[in-house]
Parts: C-alpha cells; sequence; structure tokens
C-alpha cells in the first residue's frame, strides 16, 4: 500500500512543490488536469499540465489555477515553498469556525454601514434636500 509522502522541508523549485504537492494528495496529474482544465480532452489537458511544469515551454499555470489546484489537492506545497522562498513562516490553517466566524464579522459590519446610509438618506429626505 502507497502512503503519501511527509511534506518536504524544502523543494528546489516551484514545479517541483507543485509536483509534491500531488504526489501527497494521491491525485494524479491526469487528475489535476482535468480539473483545470474540464473543457479540454483530457490528452490535452495532460499535456498542458506537463508543459506546465517543466521549465522553458512557455507555458505557466496562473496564480488563480495554483490556488484552485492546492484546493483541489487539498496540499499546500506551492504555498509553503513560496514562504520559504520569501523568507516567510509557513501559515497555520485556519481552526474549523474561523472562517464562518469572520464572514460573519463582515457580513455584520456591512450591515451596519448600510443601516447607517440608509438613515442618513432617510434624514436628507426628511430636510427636503
Amino acid at each position: 500500500m502507497n502512503r503519501p509522502q511527509q511534506p518536504a522541508l524544502f523543494e528546489d523549485d516551484p514545479h517541483e512543490a507543485f509536483r509534491h504537492m500531488m504526489i501527497l494528495s494521491g491525485k494524479s496529474t491526469k487528475q489535476v488536469a482535468a480539473f483545470l482544465w474540464p473543457e479540454m480532452r483530457l490528452e490535452s489537458a495532460y499535456a498542458k499540465l506537463t508543459n506546465c511544469l517543466k521549465d522553458g515551454t512557455g507555458e505557466k499555470l496562473s496564480f488563480a489555477q495554483v490556488i484552485a489546484a492546492m484546493n483541489f489537492c487539498g496540499s499546500y506545497e506551492p504555498l509553503y515553498y513560496a514562504c520559504s522562498a520569501t523568507d516567510h513562516h509557513r501559515p497555520a490553517r485556519m481552526a474549523a469556525g474561523e472562517r464562518e466566524a469572520e464572514l460573519a464579522k463582515t457580513i455584520r459590519g456591512a450591515a451596519e454601514t448600510m443601516e447607517k446610509a440608509m438613515r442618513a438618506l432617510e434624514r436628507l429626505k426628511e430636510s427636503g434636500a
């Protein structure tokens, strides 16, 4: 039985980090390619991803595609590579309810702003301006 490898302390390049992400997740290059380019034939998507992971081919993944692939794989080696390459600490994952609490706080703030704006609009209407 194959077990995913442990996260690497250092990757040599971003392509290696992306490949390591796929290995850790157990997702194949074809699965990730099909996820990134569902509109393409599988063979074409696979060839495109393979080219993106080689130096000098001119094909590159966008930042959004790397983020989407990390979320799809549930592995964040490209992020960790970026942290190492820029002398930053690796971030910790948010706790389960932390993101929900953050969004609820944002929504409450937006609702308060809207209430203030509505009251200001009512005052303008009442003053006849």
